[in-house]
């Protein structure tokens, strides 16, 4: 009897350890199991990461770029719009050395005229 009744205590204690044995694979199985799915979505994380910074980086160029182009553009518009200040004050120069030679002129003008006046009245007075 304390024979069989220790044999059953044995097998007892076997059967509790094969189901602890099995509770323990099972745990680490599903540890693993665990630590897969954490190392797939940390990879996703940082995959995803990647792919936002790239995202952003190209965001981040195409901005710079359109502010550069804009930049350009309002430098473009003022360049034009001193180019034709320019052009505007070159005409008014030029009107006015053309008013200035005609100024210079004008006594050369009356100066001729009043020489010619002068022949006339010397002749006339001669013609007597």
């Amino acid at each position: 009897m304390l024979l069989a009744r220790a044999q059953q205590q044995l097998n007892g204690l076997a059967e509790l350890h094969q189901r602890q044995k099995e509770e323990s694979e099972r745990l680490a199985e599903e540890y693993k199991r665990g630590m897969k799915a954490a190392e797939e979505r940390i990879e996703l994380v940082i995959a995803g990461r990647k792919e936002l910074q790239a995202k952003l980086e190209k965001t981040l160029e195409d901005l710079e770029k359109n502010v550069k182009d804009q930049m350009m553009g309002a430098l473009g518009d003022k360049v034009l719009a001193l180019r034709k200040e320019l052009e505007d004050k070159e005409l008014e120069l030029e009107d006015k050395e053309l008013e200035l030679e005609a100024k210079e002129q004008e006594p050369q003008a009356k100066e001729q005229e009043l020489q010619a006046k002068e022949q006339e009245a010397s002749r006339g007075v001669y013609g007597l």
